[in-house]
């Protein structure tokens, strides 16, 4: 009888995107990370990334073509010609090449499993995090302005796609000005929380590195394991020490039937960077062959990791607080607020969890620390709003309902 496998993957669409195995990849351990002394490696991280595939079969793709994602053609320079992105000050330059992609005729389309050039970008007018960032580049470097790819540490985000699920990672653009400013350039955040989540700038090989890595995810989920196993073996070749891109070699290893090699190429991952999707894979994968002892080690693991991960008390804050119960609600927001002090979004869902469960003077502490947290000026005002709302000792509907901060 077949066996249905879930398996998580990541790679970088609205983000960077990495693969999990069934159910979405368990998440934390029993002690602390690294591989279990029980436990043998059959393969060296070497053997697991030869030159030819070891599932190669007469047919398959053996060779990538060259690639650059931040060529531009004769089209893209016309563009840049268009707005005007050549002459004046470095701010209006930037301006008018974002006028030019974002302008109110402009039609763009964001694909989260899109990853494209800036050329296929250009005249697609569609894609993810990476590719707009890729076009982004592309024309802002042809334009002079100095601009670089940066990783922004946003919550995590898992998404379904059959059998398996994708774990998005996120990249945007650093532009610095000199004197007229830094800017960040982000085609996937709202602008409120562009500035909310830590970001770390990476160089041209590193996003080289997650463009490929993504392209990997992307022909695994298209069943074409030859050009996954290109891109990915190219991916590994840029950035060894991307734990990630390990993981997703073991879900194509795992796709292929070779679960000897996916399973070092998991504890690899795990070797280098204790990866967590790596883990909840290794966790499903020993479970499915009998070693409970090993499954329950690494799903130990998973678990320690999530009750570490602000963001996944939050949504276990927000689950209680709509089914009603509402010191469990406050219970878990406080956790995710003693890990990151600064998301002012906890701090709201505490203030309209303390509204319903009576308590009107921490309800407005809680809406006080979000108005010093935002610099949404509408939010400001709104939380503002709300604590004058409690002194005069009225709670409506409209307060205790989780309503979205309108933008700015």
């Amino acid at each position: 009888m077949h066996q249905q496998r879930f398996e998580a993957l990541s790679s970088a669409g609205r983000y960077v995107q990495r693969l999990a195995v069934p159910a979405l990849a368990a998440l934390l351990c029993a002690c602390a990370g690294g591989i279990p002394d029980t436990v043998r490696m059959h393969y060296t991280p070497e053997e697991l990334v030869p030159e030819r595939a070891p599932f190669y079969t007469r047919g398959d793709v053996d060779r990538l073509p060259p690639v650059d994602p931040l060529a531009l053609d004769d089209d893209m320079h016309a563009f840049l010609d268009d707005v005007q992105a050549r002459s004046g000050s470095q701010r209006v330059v930037l301006n008018n090449i974002l006028r030019g992609l974002l302008g109110d005729n402009t039609v763009i389309e964001y694909d989260n499993f899109k990853t494209y050039t800036a050329q296929e970008t250009f005249h697609a007018r569609q894609g993810n995090c990476l590719a707009f960032t890729n076009l982004f580049v592309a024309l802002a470097r042809e334009a002079g302005l100095d601009v670089v790819y940066q990783e922004v540490d946003v919550p995590h985000n898992w998404e379904r796609r059959g059998d398996t699920w994708v774990y998005n990672r996120h990249i945007s653009a650093f532009v610095d000005l000199n004197l007229e400013g830094e800017y960040f350039i982000d085609f996937n955040l709202n602008p409120t929380q562009v500035e909310l989540y830590d970001a770390k700038r990476i160089s041209d090989r590193a996003a080289l590195s997650q463009y490929h890595n993504n392209m990997g995810v992307y022909w695994i989920m298209g069943e074409r394991y030859d050009l996954a196993y290109l891109h990915l073996q190219e991916a590994i070749t840029l950035a060894n020490k991307e734990s990630w891109f390990w993981t997703n070699l073991g879900v194509l290893y795992s796709r292929v039937h070779d679960d000897k090699r996916a399973e070092a190429a998991w504890l690899h991952a795990v070797e280098l960077a204790n990866d967590h999707t790596a883990e909840g894979n290794l966790a499903r994968y020993y479970q499915r062959i009998g070693e409970e002892e090993l499954a329950e080690i690494f799903q130990e693991r998973v678990l320690r990791f999530r009750l570490q991960n602000p963001y996944y008390r939050y949504e276990l804050a927000e689950s209680a607080y709509y089914s009603g119960d509402y010191e469990t609600a406050i219970s878990e927001l406080k956790a995710a607020i003693r890990i990151r002090e600064n998301d002012e979004h906890f701090h709201r869902l505490l203030g309209l969890a303390y509204v319903r469960a009576g308590d009107s003077s921490k309800a407005s502490a809680a809406f006080a620390e979000a108005e010093q947290i935002t610099e949404n000026q509408v939010a400001r005002q709104v939380y503002s709003e709300k604590q004058k709302i409690l002194r005069q000792g009225i709670a409506t509907r409209q307060m205790v309902e989780p309503d979205k901060v309108p933008p700015e």
